[in-house]
């Protein structure tokens, strides 16, 4: 009886054994299972992330292209306006012709620094601002303003 006790005993123990074995390898392919759905899962946000970034990029390309092409046009309309030419005063920066006439069309370097915009086509008489050491020391006014 001591015997069949012992092996009774034995028995369950390896039940408990087999039974603490299959609720293992259960929890493991719960895991597995739950770690395949979070991939899957976050596949599908990173698609729809992805998505979002594209379409941003194309908004703000476009806003930039709308943005440039008003202030090139802007731009164009000052270097062209007598107004503009005529609110250059000597000692004003670089920065601050800049902001009056724009970029101009052609910038030449001798001992001063020349910057010349033309209106219309390049030929004939461009406006001229002469700088020395970064600020406005004289200019004239391109000759055919409107």
């Amino acid at each position: 009886s001591t015997a069949e006790s012992a092996q009774n005993t034995a028995e369950s123990a390896q039940n408990t054994a087999e039974s603490a074995q299959n609720t293992a390898e259960s929890a493991q392919n719960t895991a597995e299972s739950a770690q395949n759905t979070n991939v899957s899962d976050l596949r599908v946000r990173l698609s729809r992330l992805e998505g979002r970034i594209d379409a941003l990029e194309k908004h703000l390309l476009k806003s930039v292209s709308e943005q440039n092409s008003v202030q090139t046009s802007t731009t164009q309309d000052l270097k062209d306006s007598r107004d503009a030419w005529r609110s250059l005063e000597k000692g004003m920066s670089t920065s601050r012709v800049r902001s009056i006439l724009g970029e101009p069309d052609r910038i030449r370097v001798t001992l001063l620094e020349y910057w010349e915009y033309f209106v219309g086509t390049p030929i004939g008489y461009p406006g001229t601002v002469r700088f020395r050491k970064g600020f406005v020391t004289s200019w004239a006014e391109p000759r055919h303003l409107p």
